[in-house]
């Protein structure tokens, strides 16, 4: 006759109770060998404090053992309930007690797995939200174009608070418009479609508070009371200012959440420490494109001025030859000595040029008007210019009586003066 299953089941049931001995044994006996060995080989010698509170430890573990054997029989002894039960064995009361207890300790169990799972889950939401935060601050440091940081920016957002839609919109105070600069999750032609009215838009309060729009549903909410656009899913959304000097500049909307999910204040927690580490990026950004932009249009101004130059010194050149060709003129340095003449003066001296060019313009003169040419020649070469009369002695023995002007002027980077009689 074959024995009963309870009987067969005992051989099991000790052998996992001989096993359970045996690992704690080994916990127990191995450190406790471990540190006598130590101890011994080092002749260190313990206080008597040293030793109440190694008893003390030690007996803190065996009594972790002894919880741990009850527990084990205890699961023994409702396995062997369980195993009675299916030979239609009476149950006992204390059965009971015991699947209760498993009952409420497995709850406990599950209780504790949930919280673990979601304080894992949180975890790994805050440490996306750390990489995103840090991920824009590496990003900022190397770029300072304020188009990329925004569409950056936007991007992360995205990312971390699970949107599937975003935009950002440019404040354009004077003309109460907002420009859209980057979206992403929705066609739309922003070139054809750049601008949106600042009172007609949702986000209005965004601008004028400076404070989050966090809206759970667009139809119910007294702040909006409009209708959801089937196109940007869910009817909940989250829009927030970006202040750069304690002015809004920019917004950010985020729609359409994984999952049908609603935005909620863990979301605008991490886009308000995200968009204040932006903030200084975009200040920087936008005061490197002003920088640019000046210095673009000074380069434009000298270019004009460039231009302008070479068109004086054009029209310089010009006057000058039709004054070789026209009038009577001669170049003086500072002394009076003439380094240059028109072909006029050839003819009305009557001299040739190389009888003129290096003697002094005195030479020309009457004696009588060779201290009021110096005196007007000091004041010329000081920028100051009148008008004279002089007497010129030609070699037809002719004096000829003249307007004389002398003009400052700069040929070749010299400085010199310019002599023009009629």
């Amino acid at each position: 006759m074959a024995a009963p299953l309870s009987e067969r089941e005992r051989p099991r049931t000790q052998s996992i109770r001989y096993k359970l001995i045996i690992v704690e044994a080994l916990i127990f006996a191995l450190p406790l060998l471990i540190i006598s060995y130590i101890f011994y080989q080092g002749d260190y010698h313990l206080e008597f404090s040293h030793l109440l509170l190694f008893a003390t430890i030690v007996l803190l573990i065996l009594a972790g053992m002894v919880i741990l054997r009850q527990i084990f029989d205890q699961i023994s002894s409702v396995a062997k309930a369980l195993k009675q039960a299916g030979e239609s064995s009476p149950i006992s009361e204390d059965f009971h007690k015991d699947v209760e207890e498993l009952r409420d300790i497995s709850t406990s169990f599950n209780s504790y797995m949930e919280k673990l799972d979601q304080t894992a889950s949180e975890l790994s939401q805050k440490t996306l939200e750390l990489i995103a935060i840090r991920e824009l601050v590496e990003f900022a440091g190397k770029s300072l174009n304020f188009d990329n940081l925004i569409h950056y920016l936007l991007d992360r957002a995205m990312a971390v608070t699970h949107a599937q839609i975003g935009s950002v919109f440019l404040v354009d105070a004077p003309s109460r418009r907002f420009r859209i600069v980057a979206t992403q999750g929705i066609e739309r032609d922003i070139q054809k479609e750049p601008f949106i009215d600042i009172d007609e838009s949702v986000v209005k309060t965004v601008f004028t508070d400076k404070k989050p729009l966090l809206i759970e549903n667009i139809e119910n909410d007294p702040r909006t009371l409009k209708a959801n656009d089937p196109k940007y899913g869910t009817p909940s959304f989250i829009s927030m200012p970006i202040v750069i000097k304690n002015k809004v500049c920019a917004i950010l909307n985020l729609a359409a959440k994984d999952t049908g999910r609603i935005f909620d204040d863990d979301d605008e927690r991490f886009l308000s420490i995200m968009l204040t580490e932006a903030g200084f990026a975009l200040e920087n950004a936008m005061l490197h494109a002003e920088v640019e932009k000046h210095i673009s249009e000074l380069e434009e101004a000298n270019k004009q001025l460039g231009t302008a130059y070479a068109q004086m010194k054009e029209k310089r050149d010009e006057l000058v030859e039709n004054l070789y060709k026209e009038e009577i003129g001669f170049i003086l340095n500072n002394e009076g000595i003439i380094e240059g003449v028109t072909e006029r003066v050839l003819e009305f001296t009557g001299m040739p040029r190389d009888k003129l060019i290096g003697n002094n313009f005195t030479s020309l003169l009457n004696e009588t008007y060779h201290d009021t040419f110096r005196e007007e020649l000091k004041q010329a070469w000081m920028g100051i210019t009148h008008q004279i009369k002089i007497q010129v002695t030609s070699t037809h023995e002719i004096d000829k009586t003249c307007d004389l002007r002398l003009t400052r002027l700069t040929l070749e980077g010299r400085r010199l003066l310019m002599a023009l009689l009629r």
